[in-house]
């Protein structure tokens, strides 16, 4: 939410549902000091009954963006090993490929070389 959404919820809260809400707290939070003999666990419903809620800021966020960096983070570092060693034997394999086309070319290179000088050249010349 933005700070403009707390303010203008603010505004609806009228003032007589402040004063309410804190004669409220008041009476809880006294009615929990009378009881407090008792189990804790019924006096901290009631002390998290009688909280105000805050608006919320960045800075209450601030570890979900940095677990969510993190998390970024970890996944775009393992797509690139994936791709970086599904890539390795595939690059092995068409250097392998090259070298044998390269070789090929060089022997068909060779033996049009020697058909032009051995058989061409002396009918022509």
């Amino acid at each position: 939410m933005t700070t403009a959404e707390y303010t203008a919820q603010s505004r609806q809260m009228t003032k007589d549902q402040a004063q309410q809400s804190k004669e409220l707290a008041a009476a809880e939070s006294a009615k929990a000091n009378s009881n407090a003999k008792s189990s804790e666990a019924p006096a901290q419903e009631l002390n998290q009954d009688s909280e105000i809620i805050s608006a919320l800021n960045l800075r209450m966020l601030q570890g979900a963006f940095i677990a969510l960096g993190v998390g970024s983070v970890a996944a775009a570092s393992m797509l690139l090993l994936e791709l970086l060693f599904r890539w390795l034997p595939l690059a092995r394999a068409l250097r392998l490929s090259f070298h044998r086309c390269m070789r090929r070319w060089r022997r068909l290179k060779r033996s049009v070389r020697l058909f032009t000088v051995r058989i061409l050249a002396p009918k022509l010349g």
